[in-house]
């Protein structure tokens, strides 16, 4: 980025403006992922394959 996002100082870590803007876009930006990512996976439907073991291994788990 060419920007300090934080200090590192004795006292720990610190965000510099730039590190506090970024974080506060980030945090927004990752919410709204995981929203999505919460709404797709509630409308996500259940597959069940049922097969004899022998065609799970040398078929279904190869694929």
């Amino acid at each position: 980025l060419g920007v300090a996002l934080f200090h590192r100082r004795a006292q720990g870590v610190r965000l510099t403006l730039a590190g506090q803007r970024l974080s506060a876009v980030l945090t927004e930006a990752f919410g709204t992922i995981q929203r999505e990512v919460e709404r797709i996976a509630a409308d996500a439907t259940v597959l069940r394959v049922i097969c004899p073991p022998a065609t799970s291994i040398r078929w279904l788990i190869p694929r």
